[in-house]
């Protein structure tokens, strides 16, 4: 848990390209990232570890904060 909440990993498809992407999503709590990701299909959200988030930011990945 960092200063603005929980760490998530969010697996989502999108609807236009049906492709699948990996985000790491900051938020208060699961609810939030699931309505936040609502209009993606074949939603996954799972707790992150702080392994996950660091990777996250040294590859450039998209972190989103809520």
């Amino acid at each position: 848990m960092n200063i603005r909440g929980m760490n998530y990993r969010v697996t989502f498809r999108r609807y236009d390209t049906d492709t699948f992407s990996t985000n790491i999503c900051v938020a208060k709590n699961e609810d939030e990232v699931r309505e936040y990701y609502s209009k993606y299909c074949d939603l996954s959200v799972r707790p992150a570890s702080n392994s996950e988030y660091d990777e996250a930011k040294r590859k450039g990945m998209p972190i989103v904060i809520i």
